[in-house]
């Protein structure tokens, strides 16, 4: 999801902000495009993925991680046309 938003912000001149400050440029850029579905799905991966289940040890069933997954790829799809 990150590279992916990071591709579309550089097909509109941008990049994002370093550190933690990059989430939120993200997101930002992404409402500033008028696409606030995807911020909204950008924001909610972030924090369940990345923080939840990644940094949080969180586990989860297959069934479950495999939806998150098909909802990542249709939102790769979508980002990338933004």
């Amino acid at each position: 999801m990150i590279q992916a938003t990071d591709f579309a912000m550089q097909v509109h001149g941008r990049i994002p902000l370093p550190g933690r400050d990059a989430h939120r440029d993200r997101r930002n850029f992404l409402e500033g495009i008028g696409r606030h579905d995807l911020a909204e799905k950008y924001t909610y991966f972030a924090e369940r993925l990345h923080g939840d289940i990644f940094y949080g040890g969180e586990a989860v069933a297959p069934t479950t991680l495999r939806r998150y997954m098909d909802e990542v790829e249709d939102y790769v799809r979508r980002v990338s046309s933004a």
